[in-house]
């Protein structure tokens, strides 16, 4: 369910608001576990709604529009190095950017929730 929510979020893990169904697409699960996984992910806050309005800029019509949520970035383990990115980039498309930003914002701690950074349109 995150990977699938990763490949539709930009590069620092904002603004992913694949359709239910489509997530339903990617795991074959039911429309039902997709929705229970998608409400745990956000208690255990590994993703956080996103700003409705980013939602809205990007589609038009209000009937049409998914939840958007946020990736918890700071969950990305800071000691892997170019080699172990490039590896694992096959199966994580979009790890190596998303790895690049924490390390130009400074790096993000993974004890550290409070590090975990939102951009705001």
């Amino acid at each position: 369910m995150l990977v699938g929510l990763a490949n539709h979020a930009a590069p620092d893990g904002t603004a992913a608001f694949p359709a239910v169904r489509t997530l339903v697409r990617y795991t074959k699960l039911s429309e039902r576990t997709v929705r229970t996984a998608l409400d745990r992910l956000a208690a255990e806050g590994i993703i956080q709604p996103c700003d409705p309005a980013i939602v809205a800029a990007k589609i038009k019509r209000a009937d049409q529009r998914p939840q958007g949520w946020d990736l918890a970035m700071h969950f990305i383990r800071d000691d892997l190095d170019d080699e172990d990115l490039a590896a694992l980039e096959r199966q994580f498309p979009g790890l190596t950017a998303r790895a690049a930003i924490l390390r130009t914002a400074g790096g993000m701690r993974q004890d550290d929730p409070s590090s975990c950074t939102r951009t705001v349109l």
